[in-house]
């Protein structure tokens, strides 16, 4: 993995479901290299379709990876909100974070009401950020230019390696 990160790989790349390699670290329970991704800068809060790596630490019920997550700053209240508005074992994770656990069950939200809420913050959003189409025009621009700036490197290094592949059956000649 080094190797990769000496050569300027982006370590929060994601996949289509929004998995960083650090999700996909933590599903496999590879305490290793959960500790070689944070070490070289991987986003603990990176949320993904199914939460961060907290929560999906959680979900697996790996406690040495959880606490490996948590002493590199993964956001607890994140991790709870993100199980709450997805319906999740809320308990089950406050429980495994060492939070107080609540003495009424979190009732887990429809689909519909995760939406009208998901609505209603970003009308309140709008309603608040003076400028907020070019805020998100913004962001947007950002966005694209770092896809854009990954998509170049990953191009250089596969014409760097044809390059050393042709050199190579040149030489083997």
């Amino acid at each position: 993995m080094q190797h990769l990160f000496r050569l300027g790989v982006d370590i929060d790349f994601s996949d289509d479901d929004g998995f960083t390699a650090l999700h996909h670290a933590v599903l496999s329970g590879f305490e290793d290299c959960v500790q070689e991704l944070i070490n070289w800068g991987s986003d603990v809060n990176a949320i993904s379709q199914h939460g961060s790596p907290l929560n999906l630490a959680a979900r697996k019920e790996r406690g040495r990876v959880i606490s490996i997550l948590v002493s590199a700053r993964a956001d607890k209240a994140r991790a709870v909100d993100f199980a709450v508005a997805h319906g999740q074992d809320v308990e089950n994770l406050r429980s495994l974070l060492h939070l107080p656990v609540t003495e009424t069950t979190v009732e887990p939200l429809s689909v519909d009401s995760a939406a009208a809420r998901r609505e209603r913050a970003l009308e309140l959003a709008v309603a608040n950020v003076p400028d907020f189409d070019e805020s998100v025009a913004a962001l947007i621009q950002d966005f694209e230019r770092r896809r854009t700036i990954q998509d170049l490197k990953w191009r250089k290094r596969r014409l760097e390696l044809a390059v050393a592949n042709l050199q190579d059956f040149d030489s083997s000649r």
